[in-house]
């Protein structure tokens, strides 16, 4: 008696479990946006700012394109010769030492607000304009194809609402350079030449950009500016603080790592042939 019992219920969990699997299956056929090969893309795998802006056709036809590429490159062996096996280790390398930046390191350097309070009383001489002051933004991307049409999604959604910039800064670019994106109050002649020829653009529109660059493509924002003579209250320039206080520690908490690890693994350098170089 008890045996058929169990026997139903073992019927009636499997049934369940085969009726779940199915309905998995057909939630992920029905997601799934193109395939090439055994590789699939689906939908949650898509950035929802391509859905927002009704380009997930686009993303799509790049990632099929990349992914025949791909394949292509291995059917023709490219990825056994030598140089670009020496490409694919150093990709790897930089990988993971910007992983062990971010989960060791990042983590352990904070910034309180007292500590930018400190700072500001005792260099507020610095926060006085001695000449008209641009506060300048940076967005940057590096350069890949998704990225390409990326810049395009982001100028569409910045030209509609240029109060997206910060929350993109923080969304697509990696930590290293979300801490070094705002460059502060500067003089046009302390300003990076590409922003001084968009000056008068951004006079106008706050947010220029896409722009190509060798290393990928930059959005600047206009984001104040200053009349000489005119105090920077602490609140303008508390971001600016933090940033600076946070490299400061960044920094020092780098090096300190450094000569501690050297401790462990064995480190030799060549000093005689790096003073002839």
């Amino acid at each position: 008696m008890l045996a058929n019992i169990w026997k139903r219920r073992r019927n009636k969990i499997l049934f369940l479990l085969l009726l779940s699997s199915i309905c998995f299956c057909s939630k992920q056929q029905e997601n799934r946006l193109a395939s090439v090969g055994s590789s699939s893309l689906y939908l949650s795998q898509v950035d929802t700012l391509w859905v927002e802006n009704g380009r997930v056709r686009d993303y799509t036809e790049q990632w099929i394109e990349d992914e025949l590429f791909f394949r292509e490159a291995r059917e023709q062996d490219l990825h056994h010769r030598q140089d670009i096996k020496r490409e694919i280790r150093e990709a790897e390398r930089q990988i993971l030492v910007q992983a062990y930046v971010e989960n060791y390191i990042r983590p352990r350097v904070t910034v309180s607000d007292s500590e930018i309070t400190e700072y500001y009383q005792e260099h507020t001489d610095d926060y006085t304009a001695s000449e008209k002051l641009y506060r300048i933004k940076l967005l940057y991307l590096p350069e890949d194809s998704f990225n390409a049409s990326l810049a395009e999604s982001l100028a569409d959604s910045l030209k509609e609402n240029p109060a997206l910039f910060d929350s993109f800064v923080v969304r697509y670019s990696d930590n290293s350079f979300q801490q070094n994106s705002d460059l502060g109050y500067l003089s046009q002649d302390e300003l990076p030449s590409f922003v001084v020829d968009n000056l008068r653009k951004l006079r106008y529109s706050k947010v220029v950009g896409p722009m190509k660059s060798e290393f990928g493509f930059y959005f600047i924002k206009l984001d104040g500016i200053k009349e000489k003579g005119e105090v920077l209250e602490l609140e303008q320039v508390r971001p600016i603080i933090r940033s600076q206080i946070y490299t400061q520690k960044f920094d020092s908490l780098i090096d300190s790592m450094a000569d501690s690890l050297k401790q462990i693994y064995q480190v030799s350098v060549n000093d005689s042939l790096l003073d002839e170089l």
